[in-house]
C-alpha cells in the first residue's frame, strides 16, 4: 500500500511540476513509476503518461508528445508481451511430460453402490472414498472404473490413491490397464497390496485415451482419487 501511494504521489508531483521540469522531463519522471511496478501501477503510469500527453499537445509542443506516445506504447507493448509469455508458459505446462492431463476427465463405473464423486479426478483430498461398485455376486461381472481422457495422450504415469477411511485391502488384486479406443485393453500394472497411494510409471511411451481400473477377486471397487500425467 505504502509503495501504491508513494508512487501516485510521485506521478502526481510529475504532473504539477510542468513549469520547472518541461514536457519532455515530466514524462521522463512520470515514466520512472513504471519500473518493478506491479501490473496495476503501470495501468496507473500509461494513465498518467496519457494525461500529459494531452496536456503537451494542447501547448502545441508536438514534439514532445510524440516522445510521450513512444512511452505509452513502449508500457503497452511489455503488457502486451508479458500477456503473451504468461500464455506461452500455461501451453508450456499443459505439454509437459509430467503435465496433470486427468483433472478435466471424465469417469465411469461398472455399478453404483455409492454413486460417483467428481473427487476422483479433481482429487479433493477431503473425501475418503468418491466412489463404491457393487460387488460381483450382485451383479455378475467385474467391478471397474473407466477414465476418458477425452483424446489420446502419451501417458507417462499414473497415481491412485486407495480408500482412506476403511477396508483398503479390497484394492489387492485390481489391475489398471490403457486403451486408445476403450476396446482393446494393455495391462500396465497390478495393485499387489493395500498400500494408501500407488504410482505406475508408464515405459515405452504408451498412449491411451482411456485407463481402467478392474477389480479381479468379486469384491467392491472404491478409491479416492487417480491423477493421470502425460503430454
Amino acid at each position: 500500500m505504502n509503495i501504491f501511494r508513494n508512487t501516485i504521489l510521485l506521478a502526481a508531483l510529475c504532473l504539477f511540476s510542468s513549469e520547472l521540469l518541461g514536457a519532455d522531463k515530466v514524462a521522463e519522471q512520470i515514466m520512472k513509476t513504471y519500473q518493478d511496478s506491479s501490473d496495476k501501477l503501470k495501468k496507473t503510469t500509461v494513465e498518467k503518461l496519457k494525461v500529459r500527453q494531452e496536456a503537451v499537445k494542447k501547448s502545441g509542443d508536438d514534439k514532445s508528445a510524440e516522445e510521450i506516445q513512444s512511452m505509452i506504447s513502449e508500457l503497452e507493448g511489455d503488457k502486451d508481451a508479458s500477456t503473451a509469455g504468461d500464455e506461452n508458459a500455461e501451453k508450456q505446462d499443459n505439454t509437459q511430460p509430467d503435465g496433470w492431463i486427468s483433472k478435466n476427465a471424465t469417469y465411469t463405473i461398472s455399478s453404483t453402490y455409492m454413486a460417483p464423486k467428481p473427487s476422483f479426478l479433481t482429487c479433493d483430498e477431503e473425501i475418503p472414498s468418491a466412489f463404491e461398485t457393487e460387488p460381483k455376486a450382485t451383479t455378475g461381472i467385474n467391478g471397474w472404473c473407466k477414465v476418458d481422457l477425452g483424446k489420446v495422450y502419451e501417458i507417462k504415469r499414473i497415481e491412485v490413491k486407495n480408500r482412506a477411511d476403511a477396508m483398503q485391502g479390497r484394492i489387492v488384486g485390481a489391475e489398471i490397464s490403457l486403451s486408445t479406443d476403450g476396446k482393446k485393453w494393455q495391462k500396465i500394472g497390478v495393485f499387489k497390496k493395500a498400500d494408501p497411494e500407488y504410482v505406475f510409471t508408464v515405459k515405452n511411451n504408451k498412449k491411451a485415451q482411456f485407463i481402467k481400473i478392474e477389480q479381479t477377486n468379486g469384491d467392491n471397487l472404491h478409491l479416492k482419487t487417480m491423477k493421470v500425467f502425460g503430454k
